[in-house]
């Protein structure tokens, strides 16, 4: 329910509701049509009865483009926040915002967890406004804002030592490729860079080609999945094809099975495939994904915890939390030690 269509129920103006959402407190609306407003959004589970002057509830924000609600990985981030929230007597709103919002919604919730936030003047812009945590991305030592973040680098080397112990040395990396000045995408950089060091440090033979980050000019399934092919068809190819791949991520690994199937190659005994985030469909792809596991569960926890004390002590020093890796053992990856 929109602040228009409160406004219609109530027969009050929209302009009031929406002075009444973002203070709670405010004189600027009659006592009486204020309790109106706050008592019918009690109703509603806008506001929380056990908060004097706030609204009870934190706040969720992803990318209004994004696939997040529907992607488990993220799911589990709701799973943990909502957890906390309700230990912390919070009740969770979750909200889209465009990536190019100035301001993020607001009036609905006392401060916000925030996933995919792009830039720092955002955060700063945020940070003005409402009390925030961001999730999923880590931030720069400078701005001074609380953030909840994979281990990225921790993840790829426990990929790379599992690979090894299978006894693979020429091993393939695949993510589609981001323009090189997109700082905004750190968990992208930090999974290829550390590829890149941790074949060097364990003496793998990373040979010409076996690196691809092909650019699509549409975002689509279908202009994916036709560059996954192409780098499949590229490996195959090459004099010494890789026999495993490290995926950016579970989608990519996911899409690769498919094309590799209608290629003819047998996975993992042709390819091995291991990818990372541990989404729900890797369960049941086959073969199942061998993937990494971030421990999204417990990264929301963290945020909406780190959230709950910021808006309680909103001066204290901001915290930056990352959680320990895992990996995930099924089917696609070949143990060539046989």
């Amino acid at each position: 329910m929109n602040q228009q269509q409160i406004a219609e129920k109530l027969g009050i103006s929209q302009a009031s509701v929406s002075i009444v959402l973002n203070n709670p407190l405010t004189r600027k609306v009659s006592s009486d049509k204020r309790q109106q407003i706050l008592n019918y959004l009690r109703q509603a589970n806008y506001l929380s009865p056990n908060h004097d002057g706030k609204t009870g509830n934190i706040g969720y924000l992803f990318p209004a483009i994004g696939e997040i609600p529907y992607n488990s990985f993220y799911e589990r981030f709701i799973t943990g926040i909502e957890k906390a929230a309700q230990s912390g007597g919070y009740s969770l709103v979750i909200e889209k915002y465009k990536k190019d919002a100035t301001v993020l919604p607001g009036g609905k919730f006392d401060g916000a967890i925030i996933e995919g936030i792009s830039s720092a003047n955002m955060v700063n812009r945020q940070f003005d406004n409402i009390p925030i945590v961001v999730l999923n991305k880590e931030l720069s030592r400078e701005i001074h804002c609380d953030s909840v973040f994979p281990d990225n680098v921790g993840g790829v080397e426990i990929a790379l030592n599992y690979l090894k112990e299978m006894g693979h040395s020429k091993i393939a990396y695949f993510a589609i490729g981001m323009p090189d000045d997109n700082t905004a995408e750190i968990n992208y950089w930090q999974r290829l860079n550390a590829f890149r060091n941790l074949c060097w440090k364990l003496q793998f033979d990373l040979r010409d080609g076996y690196i691809q980050l092909p650019k699509c000019e549409l975002p689509t399934l279908a202009a994916t999945e036709r560059k996954i092919r192409e780098t499949l068809i590229l490996w195959s190819k090459l004099p010494e094809p890789p026999t495993a791949v490290l995926c950016c991520n579970d989608t990519y690994a996911l899409w690769m099975i498919r094309q590799a199937s209608l290629l003819g190659m047998k996975i993992p005994e042709t390819l091995s495939i291991i990818g990372i985030d541990n989404i729900t469909p890797g369960e049941f792809s086959f073969p199942a994904l061998t993937t990494i596991d971030h421990n999204a569960e417990e990264m929301g926890r963290l945020s909406a915890e780190a959230l709950i004390k910021r808006i309680q002590q909103p001066e204290r020093p901001s915290l930056r939390m990352s959680c320990n890796a895992s990996l995930v053992i099924r089917e696609s990856v070949a143990d060539l030690n046989q």
